[in-house]
């Protein structure tokens, strides 16, 4: 299985479905400029379209979408909407926890993707059951926070914790002016992954 969270238009899921074919997916995205995609992919059974989004309590929250209402790749929480002239909107949130169910007699193995934008450790305190049944996660960090977005280290931290060590640097992006890293994609895997076996220098 599967887990997309910040599905988008579900182009990364529709990527994997090519490499994992008997894999299911479970499809997490609020941004309502991305339910028309999600639902055309969702027709497949093998995809479940979750119009919500994750973080560590059940809740609303506010969502910062484009103002044309297109798909972005920036959408993002908003906790504070005081004097902000972004267009906003009101989404629900759930805990992965009370979304899945990550039995062992039904998935062996899963993979964790998040891009949510700073949300990401937000998400994850609330998926300390089933991280017991993820594998691999694949997560979106930031070298420095603009707003909420947790540290490396803390991220780092909580997942060793959890018993996953970092695997590899899928990607890295700079800002233009320094070349400084900025934002990153890290992958994470658990210590008794077949994955982490392979330790041979060349």
């Amino acid at each position: 299985m599967i887990i997309d969270g910040g599905a988008n238009d579900g182009s990364f899921s529709k990527g994997m479905s090519e490499i994992f074919p008997k894999a299911r997916f479970e499809l997490f995205e609020p941004q309502p400029a991305c339910a028309p995609y999600l639902e055309i992919l969702s027709q497949n059974p093998r995809f479940h379209f979750h119009r919500t989004g994750i973080g560590s309590r059940v809740c609303e929250l506010f969502m910062a979408t484009d103002p044309s209402g297109v798909v972005t790749g920036g959408a993002h929480i908003v906790l504070n909407q005081t004097g902000t002239s972004r267009n906003l909107v009101r989404i629900p949130c759930c805990r992965l926890d009370d979304a899945l169910d990550l039995r062992p007699q039904q998935e062996d193995r899963a993979f964790l993707k998040l891009d949510l934008q700073g949300w990401e450790l937000e998400t994850l305190k609330g998926a300390d059951g089933i991280l017991d049944r993820i594998e691999v996660i694949l997560c979106e960090v930031s070298f420095y926070a603009q707003a909420y977005e947790p540290s490396i280290e803390a991220l780092v931290h909580f997942l060793d914790e959890r018993d996953f060590s970092l695997y590899d640097i899928a990607a890295l992006a700079a800002r233009r002016r320094d070349n400084r890293a900025h934002q990153g994609d890290f992958l994470f895997a658990r210590r008794d992954s077949p994955l982490m076996s392979d330790t041979a220098w060349g």
